[in-house]
């Protein structure tokens, strides 16, 4: 019988998933995950190599693991309810990841709440003031966002409320998102009393 390694005991699993070539993703409520090579009844190369070398930055995340997408064989994308990231198995896992803020949120206002349309308009009207800076160059935020151009270990948050990702035959992402705004219109309203203590 086939038992998936334990990395701790008070680790839970969040996500087991078949993929290609015999293999068995499984995460855990960490941020880290494994992949079993299910015929040899082992980890793979890459779990193996890679056991203790998870970047912090990844494992902090407060939201965890739940889903994952198989791009190809060495190609996997995990997403948790606000973020996703891209990984590439045949590569070493870095130091760090990037964290790209790139949601629609932060330049289209019509999927921002007040706070944060207020603050985008704020940001719009000082940069055209004179005393700020001028010419082209990228503050650091504007290159974080950018990311690199393979994109693997970016933890990206491109969408929010993502309750699944998958892809069509095409290659085609399909998402589905349901936004806190909209669970929210949905409860009842708040119980409204005029005076108190009657």
């Amino acid at each position: 019988m086939f038992k998936p390694v334990c990395i701790d005991n008070r680790n839970y699993v969040t996500l087991m998933q078949f993929l290609s070539n015999s293999r068995l993703l499984v995460c855990y409520d960490s941020n880290k995950f494994l992949i079993h090579d299910i015929e040899s009844k082992s980890l793979t190369k890459f779990s193996k190599q890679n056991l203790k070398n998870f970047p912090i930055n990844f494992l902090n995340q407060y939201n965890r693991i739940y889903g994952c997408i198989e791009l190809s064989d060495s190609m996997i994308l995990l997403y948790s309810h606000f973020t996703y990231i891209k990984i590439d198995l045949t590569c070493k896992m870095p130091e760090q990841c990037r964290l790209i803020q790139n949601h629609p949120s932060k330049t289209d206002t019509r999927v921002m709440n007040w706070n944060e349309a207020s603050t985008h308009h704020h940001k719009k009207y000082m940069a055209l003031l004179p005393h700020r800076g001028q010419g082209g160059n990228y503050t650091q935020s504007e290159e974080a966002t950018q990311g690199d151009k393979k994109g693997e270990w970016n933890i990206e948050n491109k969408f929010k409320g993502i309750m699944y990702m998958g892809r069509l035959q095409d290659g085609t992402l399909v998402v589905v998102e349901n936004l806190w705004k909209n669970l929210l219109t949905r409860l009842p309203q708040v119980l409204q009393v005029d005076r108190f203590g009657q």
